[in-house]
């Protein structure tokens, strides 16, 4: 989004030697950029944008000469780095791009496709809402998905999948009236500097729109900002070469001159008090203290300010956790029973503001581990229901796991764990090798009294590859016996 820009600068009639030396040197310097990311999307972006330049450039038929120049400074900044990087783009072009295999293509892309296709048609009408496809991605994860699932790396399907239908197809609307309206600007502009400048921001709004393709820019603020940036000046622009049909909006026709600023008053006082909210809410519930106590006071100050986060509740519930499974610290007993009811309670209500954590399920489960059966007769029963919907939001979760197989052997249900060891069986994995490691020495423990020799000779050798593997973390795969 800055090259674009600056590639117009440096085409431009009016730039002398002087600038386009300094044009020049912060292209080679984008050039490098764009190849250290090693980003096939913003290569395609970049390369749209230089074609948009170079049709200008023919059909006003102007020299070619500084286009050319332009090229080679950014080829060389791009072939540099990749020099440095030793051939990876290279590698990338042979190994990912030039072949038939769509997950090889679009760096395992597919699978994040095909779970966002399935979570689309559980929710086809309205969605699921904005920024949940990572709390849902866990469900419908694919079980050789390389990728945490963070986006789903193309922003139109995002919004198909968040937005619902209606959501998407605005935004599509927005795309095809910036294209329109680009359009527009470009033939009524007269002056051909101006052209060019504005041709430099429209190549790099569509060089945005095409990678949001492959990627996730319309979730980033940066792109968000250098977009709206460019949109507004264009628009600005526009506005200046016509004014048939324009939309103007004059204040002092709806309110007086102390109405007006009256309303803006309290907006910007509404504005200073949410802001002032959340750093006072943030500053209290990241603060570091001695006391768990005197945190988890803190932190039920901070909720009491920023009700609607429900990242504060899931902080309170780790304190409540911390403060209860901690030898160190000596509660009475009346003090320790109120604490668990307290956190039972700040459970029920984190489940309720986010019932797709699955770290919610977990401590609510831990909490009852703790109570008596005499205060809760079902104390079992919410147990197993707490980690079986952990485990259902995330069947990748390792640690869910090892903690339900905990509980059910506290409950002597040796049968029922090995189900649910077995249920983290071929899958893949990213993490610590000390994880899985362990996972496997407790389901090996479990199974050894059994007569599955091919079982136990299974998890023995995966414990085995485990230990072998260089470096401390990476991709793995359980494999099933």
């Amino acid at each position: 989004m800055l090259i674009l820009p600056i590639c117009t600068t440096f085409l431009s009639t009016l730039a002398n030697k002087q600038s386009k030396v300094i044009y020049g040197s912060l292209l080679f310097i984008g050039g490098f950029i764009i190849s250290l990311t090693v980003s096939r999307g913003a290569v395609l972006g970049l390369t749209i944008g230089l074609i948009f330049l170079l049709t200008h450039l023919l059909l006003s038929k102007q020299t070619l000469s500084q286009f050319i120049i332009l090229i080679i400074v950014l080829a060389t900044g791009y072939l540099s780095a990749d020099f440095i990087n030793s051939g990876a783009n290279w590698q990338r072009l042979t190994q990912q791009t030039l072949t038939t295999n769509i997950n090889s293509i679009s760096s395992g892309r597919g699978y994040l496709w095909e779970s966002g296709w399935h979570m689309f048609l559980d929710q086809p009408l309205l969605g699921w809402g904005l920024h949940m496809f990572h709390w849902l991605f866990p469900q419908y994860r694919h079980i050789d998905a390389p990728d945490l699932g963070q986006y789903v790396h193309n922003d139109y399907f995002q919004f198909l999948i968040e937005l619902g239908p209606i959501g998407f197809l605005l935004f599509i609307g927005f795309v095809i009236t910036f294209l329109v309206s680009a359009k527009k600007l470009y033939v009524l502009t007269t002056d051909q500097e101006e052209k060019l400048a504005s041709l430099g921001l429209i190549a790099a709004c569509v060089a945005v729109f095409t990678h949001s393709f492959f990627t996730f820019n319309l979730y980033q603020p940066a792109p968000l900002l250098l977009l709206g940036l460019y949109i507004g000046v264009l628009t600005q622009r526009l506005n200046r070469v016509t004014t048939k049909n324009n939309i103007l909006f004059q204040a002092s026709k709806f309110t007086t001159p102390t109405g007006y600023f009256s309303i803006l008053t309290i907006f910007s006082l509404a504005l200073i008090y949410v802001t002032s909210a959340n750093v006072i809410s943030i500053k209290k519930i990241y603060s570091l203290s001695k006391n768990n106590l005197i945190a988890l006071e803190e932190a039920e100050t901070a909720r009491l300010l920023t009700s609607y986060k429900q990242s504060i509740l899931a902080i309170q519930l780790y304190l409540y956790i911390d403060l209860l499974y901690n030898e160190k610290n000596h509660l009475t007993k009346d003090g320790r029973k109120y604490l668990l009811d307290r956190g039972i309670k700040v459970s029920q209500e984190a489940i309720h503001k986010n019932p797709y954590s699955n770290f919610n399920y977990i401590n609510r489960a831990k909490l009852y581990l703790l109570t008596s059966k005499q205060d809760y007769p079902n104390k079992i029963k919410e147990i197993k229901a707490a980690y079986n919907q952990a485990i259902k939001l995330d069947p990748f979760s390792l640690f869910a796991r090892v903690e339900y197989v905990k509980a059910l052997m506290h409950f002597n249900e040796k049968q029922e764990a090995i189900n649910v060891f077995e249920g983290g069986l071929g899958r893949r994995y990213y993490g610590n090798f000390k994880d899985p490691i362990y996972y496997l020495q407790m389901l090996l423990a479990l199974m050894s009294d059994s007569e599955n020799e091919t079982a136990i000779d299974s998890l023995k050798q995966q414990i085995d590859t485990l230990r072998e593997r260089p470096g401390s973390e990476g991709f793995y795969i359980l494999q099933a016996y």
